[in-house]
C-alpha cells in the first residue's frame, strides 16, 4: 500500500517540525563555529547542495551523515 495513506496528518507535521529542528541546529552551530558550507562539506566528505538541503530542511539527513556532520563540529548526538 501506499505508506503516505498510514501516516496521519500530526505524525507528518511531527516528522517535519523534527527536519526543521535539526536544519536549524546545523546552521547553528556551523555559524558559531564560524565555519563555510564548503569547510564542513569537505571536513564530512558531503557534496555542498546535499549539505545545504540538510541546514535548509528541504531533506532529512542520514544518521551515519549526522554521526560525521557532529564529528566534525565537536559535539554528540543525543
Amino acid at each position: 500500500g501506499d505508506w503516505s495513506s498510514d501516516v496521519c496528518s500530526s505524525d507528518l507535521k511531527k516528522i517535519m517540525g523534527h527536519i526543521e529542528e535539526v536544519a536549524a541546529r546545523l546552521k547553528g552551530l556551523r555559524e558559531a563555529l564560524g565555519l563555510s558550507v564548503a569547510e564542513v562539506c569537505a571536513a564530512c566528505g558531503i557534496e555542498e547542495e546535499k549539505y545545504t538541503a540538510y541546514e535548509h530542511g528541504t531533506t532529512g539527513i542520514p544518521v551515519s551523515t549526522a554521526k560525521r556532520i557532529a564529528e566534525a563540529y565537536g559535539v554528540e548526538i543525543i
